[in-house]
């Protein structure tokens, strides 16, 4: 990581004779498999206030999470190994440090305590649970496999997913608990929970070439559902519809289409193609049993009916890897549903108004990608992301 190699090298000059082969580098590459430990320099700091209406906090590194608000605080991890407790004003409360680690999942909140996933440089996973203040460790778990998904909760179990590797974990204890299971496919995204005939049953999506799903039942058996030819590879979650005891999954995939899935014989029943460019989708935002909107990388934000017709678009003119966000429009129109947060990987952020004809009512850039997906905190007023610039961003989306 540039943490990493800023802290062995003293100067810019350095690094670039090094990457144009006038010097050799001081890190040889290590052959053994051992845990690499960095150790990571985080000193907090106030929030930065950029204007009326943003603040900014500093992390160190990337934040490619999502923002988790709990009990009144938000949390959030970083590709630094800090996970970070603030009040929805910017204000820091606690934070705790995996030196060596990254996170790139995102956090969760079981009863009192604040569960993470992380990755080493050297292919290695943890899962760390800590007291609800930071202050304290309840429990780890390190394994030979790197974690960058978030793991699904269900009552006292925690299912984990880390490429072809599924573990289940007791929540409360971090001891193992089931059957480890293996995947013939990759799996980067989350996964999704579901139970039919009153059997737990875990669906991961394959994101190797070999297109569709994978299940994983409570004994550790998987079985395979492939739609080479119609689904692409899948890099967000999962979601789950369920519509008058109809239930389907909705998967958004990297060829530009999304696919309505029947849960009970795990076979697509519908496809649609918002990209004639093949262009990858965000994960998707349900806004009723009707309407779904996604953002895709031709920087497009597009609500789309479930019979497939394109209710409308809007152009943001960059790549859109975050899910859209929805926000009420006053607290008096709390039925109001047309109100779209967008974050695009430009630095743009988008307040879209899909009952105006210029659906674009606000826009505010900040210099670095937006890979997180938005947040509402506060109580609705005010919207929390993660960007590349190492900090993790809180705006007031009403604030003209």
């Amino acid at each position: 990581t540039a943490v990493d190699i800023l802290s062995h090298y003293q100067a810019l000059s350095e690094i670039e004779d090094i990457c144009r082969g006038r010097k050799p580098s001081k890190r040889h590459k290590r052959e053994n498999n051992e845990h690499v430990i960095v150790e990571t320099k985080f000193v907090p700091q106030r929030a930065l206030s950029h204007s009326k209406f943003h603040k900014s906090i500093d992390l160190i590194a990337c934040v490619d999470a999502t923002p988790l608000e709990a009990n009144g605080s938000i949390y959030v991890g970083c590709q630094g190994g800090v996970i970070l407790m603030f009040t929805p004003d910017g204000d820091i409360k606690s934070f705790w440090i995996l030196h060596g680690w990254m996170i790139q999942a995102d956090v969760l909140c079981i009863n009192d305590s604040i569960v993470a996933c992380a990755h080493s440089l050297s292919g290695k996973g943890l899962v760390i649970s800590l007291s609800s203040d930071l202050e304290h460790e309840n429990w780890r778990k390190e394994f030979n496999f790197p974690i960058k998904s978030t793991p699904v909760l269900d009552i006292e179990e925690l299912w984990i997913v880390s490429e072809k590797s599924v573990v289940i974990l007791n929540s409360l204890t971090g001891t193992m608990q089931g059957v480890k299971a293996q995947l013939p496919y990759r799996c980067l995204s989350k996964p999704l929970l579901c139970a039919t005939n009153n059997e737990k049953r875990l669906v991961c999506a394959s994101s190797d070439w070999e297109g569709g799903l994978m299940i994983v039942d409570s004994f550790g058996n998987v079985s395979c559902f492939l739609e080479n030819d119609n689904i692409g590879p899948v890099y967000t979650e999962l979601c789950m519809l369920d519509n008058n005891s109809r239930r389907r999954i909705l998967i958004s995939d990297s060829h530009g289409a999304v696919h309505y899935v029947e849960l009970e014989t795990m076979r697509v029943v519908s496809t649609i193609r918002l990209s004639s460019g093949y262009h990858p989708l965000s994960p998707p935002l349900l806004l009723d049993d009707q309407r779904i909107v996604v953002g895709s990388h031709n920087g497009k934000v597009i609500c789309f009916a479930g019979s497939g017709e394109v209710l409308w678009e809007c152009d943001c003119g960059t790549a859109i890897k975050s899910r859209p966000l929805m926000i009420m429009a006053a607290a008096d129109a709390p039925n109001d549903n047309s109100i779209i947060i967008a974050c695009t990987t430009g630095g743009h952020i988008f307040r879209i108004n899909s009952s105006k004809h210029e659906m674009i009512e606000w826009r505010y850039r900040i210099n670095a990608e937006i890979w997180s997906n938005p947040v509402s905190i506060n109580g609705g007023k005010h919207i929390c992301f993660g960007a590349r610039d190492s900090r993790i961003h809180i705006l007031d989306a009403f604030n003209d």
